[in-house]
């Protein structure tokens, strides 16, 4: 039984994470977009390879 709350524990923090991560990626790309930036200007490795 504790195992499968701790698993469960973990696939929340997966999803949120995600959510999180997309969420700032968005947000980011947004706030450049209005200064006339590329998001791969900024040489951030993450964020070449989406």
């Amino acid at each position: 039984m504790k195992f499968n709350m701790s698993f469960d524990v973990a696939i929340i923090i997966s999803i949120v994470s995600i959510f999180l991560f997309a969420n700032g990626q968005a947000y980011l790309s947004a706030y450049l977009y209005v200064f006339g930036i590329d998001i791969t200007s900024l040489n951030l490795s993450i964020q070449d390879k989406l």
